[in-house]
């Protein structure tokens, strides 16, 4: 049967009182499967367990998991959003927009970490950034601004506070070393950058280097203590490291007295005398800065 054929069969059923106010299903369907040669006999549907649960599964997947997909799209979305910004602001500087949720996402961290030694590294990683955020935001003196310097200023002195108060309270080894070497650095980055920072800003970077200084001590005392307690190598040479830094730091220039207090000095780092070594240094140190004032 045709298209045209099929065109007739509706025109001849048009005006048929089966189909029309006195519709009755099967007198219509008798008549169009006679006139169509179909079979007559209406056969009941029987259903098989499988279909009943693609049945019941198709429901399922529409009433329940394409909700959950939608959702869950939307918090893909959401999260790749969020996470976009979270990586964008580590770059953020001090008075940058994105800058506030670098500080939160590190708050996070240092919240759900349990194990003080952990939790120490953060802080020392976070210290860093401060410091290279004061360092980039001084790199060019004349577009400084001394507001966001000073702010910058400040995050790394309670960064570097933070840092001390962990050595005053935790008498962790491993921790005292990770702070004596980066507070070294600390230190000489600071002084090669405290003569770019603006004027209004100079007594805060001040206070910065001296607080660097006292939780540089700390850091060696607590390394001195365990060598005195346990008198191994690791120890030994991790004072080394820090002693060498700090003798090649001072230029003392041609004064004898102070050479002959840095030779003593010397003598007794090599026979394993640290803690008085470190001592004379530190003396060195104070008759030097009294020499240039």
């Amino acid at each position: 049967m045709n298209d045209k054929d099929i065109e007739q069969l509706f025109q001849t059923l048009k005006a048929d009182k089966t189909i029309c106010s006195d519709f009755n299903s099967d007198n219509s369907w008798n008549l169009i499967a006679g006139r169509c040669g179909f079979d007559q006999t209406v056969k009941p549907i029987k259903y098989t367990v499988r279909d009943r649960i693609e049945f019941y599964v198709w429901q399922f997947t529409h009433a329940v998991v394409k909700p959950l997909a939608t959702s869950f799209a939307v918090v893909v979305l959401l999260m790749a959003g969020w996470i976009g910004s979270t990586n964008a602001s580590f770059d953020s500087l001090p008075g940058d927009n994105l800058y506030p949720m670098k500080l939160s996402m590190e708050k996070v961290q240092l919240a759900v970490s349990f194990d003080p030694e952990q939790r120490s590294r953060l802080e020392l990683e976070f210290t860093s950034r401060r410091l290279n955020e004061m360092v980039e935001l001084t790199a060019e003196r004349n577009l400084a601004n001394p507001v966001r310097v000073r702010i910058a200023v400040d995050r790394f002195k309670d960064t570097v506070s933070s840092i001390s108060n962990e050595l005053t309270n935790n008498d962790s080894t491993e921790l005292a070393k990770a702070v004596g070497r980066k507070t070294q650095v600390y230190r000489s980055t600071v002084k090669s950058s405290a003569t770019d920072v603006p004027k209004e800003v100079a007594d805060q970077v001040l206070e910065v280097q001296q607080l660097i200084d006292t939780t540089q001590e700390q850091a060696v005392d607590v390394i001195i203590t365990a060598h005195e307690n346990q008198d191994d190598e690791e120890t030994a040479h991790e004072l080394k490291i820090a002693f060498d830094q700090q003798i090649g730091a001072l230029n003392i220039g041609e004064d004898e007295e102070l050479n002959q207090k840095l030779e003593l000095a010397q003598a007794l780092a090599d026979e394993g005398s640290y803690r008085r070594a470190f001592q004379l240094l530190k003396e060195v140190e104070l008759l030097l800065k009294i020499s240039q004032e």
